[in-house]
């Protein structure tokens, strides 16, 4: 599935998550860390989302049943849903498609109108990786594995960009920041699982073929493990 990557403001906007496992629970702190108002319907929910729920300062609550139709009134900015349910998730997407909000229905991505991006914030800057739902295992590998290369002082580099950034003027902004982050260089190394490609090559030998003549070359100097 082929997306266009966004940042969504969400802020004091009435969201909906159906579902109250792991994901249920990871959305629902999402959410309310950029600012919604979250209502969770499942008859039951982990621990940890009860306490996020607890703790949201009445900007999220539960209610403890199943979904029904009058949970979209009024009409939600974004729902997710993490339910495994087909019928469920035709009602949805037919509503989705309907009353106009976005639907996510998660590891489902039949039912969806976008995906989620794996996202981790690093002081001012937010790391966000997609693949369009179709590998969400390797995005949080990668993403786990850019946030700890990005530990150390780089959480505070970015507060002090942030800074030069506010104080200057806005004729002089940009070049400001080019001083400020004058210097700075990424480094990676991918270090990738053995015998990968032959692998892939058992698995889908098409797939094989047509990924290894339509991207740059390998190199299998990077090849470890």
């Amino acid at each position: 599935m082929k997306t266009f990557p966004v940042g969504l403001v969400v802020e004091d906007r009435r969201c909906l998550v159906v579902g109250g496992d792991r994901e249920a629970f990871d959305k629902s702190r999402r959410l309310l860390m950029a600012g919604a108002r979250v209502t969770v319907v499942s008859p039951t929910v982990l621990p940890a989302l009860e306490a996020v729920i607890r703790a949201s300062e009445g900007r999220a609550r539960w209610e403890a049943r199943d979904f029904v139709d009058a949970d979209l009134e009024p009409r939600p900015c974004v729902v997710m849903c993490s339910v495994r349910d087909e019928a469920l998730c035709d009602r949805l997407h037919a509503r989705s498609v309907a009353d106009g909000f976005l639907l996510c229905t998660i590891d489902q991505p039949r039912w969806c109108g976008f995906t989620n991006l794996a996202v981790a914030e690093v002081g001012e800057v937010v790391v966000a990786l997609g693949s369009g739902g179709s590998a969400p295992g390797l995005l949080r590998r990668l993403r786990d594995d850019l946030v700890a290369g990005l530990g150390g002082s780089f959480p505070s580099f970015t507060r002090y960009v942030s800074d030069v950034r506010a104080k200057a003027t806005p004729e002089g902004r940009r070049d400001a920041v080019a001083e400020a982050i004058s210097g700075l260089r990424l480094e990676i190394t991918v270090h990738l699982p053995s015998q990968w490609r032959a692998r892939w090559k058992a698995l889908s030998p098409a797939g094989y073929e047509s990924g290894v003549h339509s991207l740059p070359p390998l190199h299998d100097e990077h090849d470890v493990g």
